[in-house]
C-alpha cells in the first residue's frame, strides 16, 4: 500500500508537530503519502530511514489542495528503490507532483534514489516550490524534475526544477514566511536549492 507511516486521504487535514516518522515502508510515501489531501503542515519533525518502492522515500505529495509547508524539519536517510529519471519514479526524500510546497529551515540529507531520479527531491507535473534556508547533501543526484506543466509521460530526468522560485520571481518570500523585513532574499549559487534569507547589515550613519 501507500503511506507506510501516514496515509492522508482525500480532503483530510494533516498537522505534524514534533513528530518522528521513522523506519516505515510502502510502495509510495514511505513516511507519508498524501493524495488530494486538503492541508499538510509539517513543523519540527523528523523523517528518518523510511523506504518506498517507487516514489517518495520519506514524503509523497500528489495534487494536494492547499500549499504544503515543511518547516524546521529533518528528512534524512530515506530511500526509494526504483527509478531511472525517465519513468516518473524516484525522490529519495520527497516526490512532489502537481502540488505547491514551501520547504523552509529544513535539512534533506543522505536520502538516496537510483541515478537520475533525485536523491533529495523529484518534481513532476505542475509543481511550485519555495526552498528557503534549506541544507542539502552534496552530490550530483540531488535534484530531478520534469518540464513545466508535464503531468504524464516521461519526465526526462531534467536536472533543473520547474517551479522553484528565485528572489527575482518571488521577492517577498522571506517576509511571507515569517522573516523580519530586515532580512534579504539571496539566491543560492545552485538555483535548485532555492534561496537564503539573511539579515542585512545597515551602514553606520554616525561616528
Amino acid at each position: 500500500g501507500n503511506g507506510g507511516g501516514i496515509a492522508a486521504a482525500e480532503y483530510t487535514e494533516v498537522y505534524l508537530r514534533h513528530c518522528n516518522i521513522s523506519f516505515n515502508s510502502a510502495s509510495q510515501g514511505g513516511g507519508l503519502y498524501g493524495l488530494k489531501t486538503n492541508t499538510i503542515h509539517i513543523l519540527n519533525s523528523i523523517f528518518d530511514s523510511n523506504t518506498a518502492t517507487s516514489r517518495g522515500g520519506a514524503v509523497r505529495l500528489d495534487k494536494i489542495v492547499n500549499p504544503v509547508v515543511i518547516g524546521s524539519s529533518s528528512i534524512r536517510f530515506n530511500s526509494v528503490y526504483s527509478g531511472d529519471g525517465s519513468n516518473n519514479q524516484g525522490g529519495g526524500g520527497i516526490y512532489n507532483s502537481d502540488s505547491t510546497l514551501t520547504l523552509v529551515d529544513s535539512i534533506l540529507w543522505h536520502n538516496t534514489a537510483p541515478i537520475d531520479s533525485g536523491d533529495e527531491i523529484m518534481l513532476r507535473g505542475s509543481t511550485t516550490m519555495k526552498i528557503i534556508n534549506a541544507l542539502f547533501g552534496d552530490n550530483t543526484n540531488n535534484f530531478r524534475g520534469c518540464a513545466c506543466g508535464v503531468s504524464g509521460g516521461s519526465c526526462g530526468g531534467s536536472t533543473v526544477y520547474c517551479g522553484t522560485k528565485s528572489c527575482t520571481t518571488t521577492p517577498n518570500q522571506c517576509t511571507d514566511n515569517g522573516y523580519a523585513p530586515s532580512y534579504a532574499c539571496i539566491d543560492k549559487p545552485n538555483p535548485n536549492e532555492g534561496v537564503e534569507c539573511k539579515p542585512t547589515c545597515p551602514i553606520p550613519t554616525g561616528g
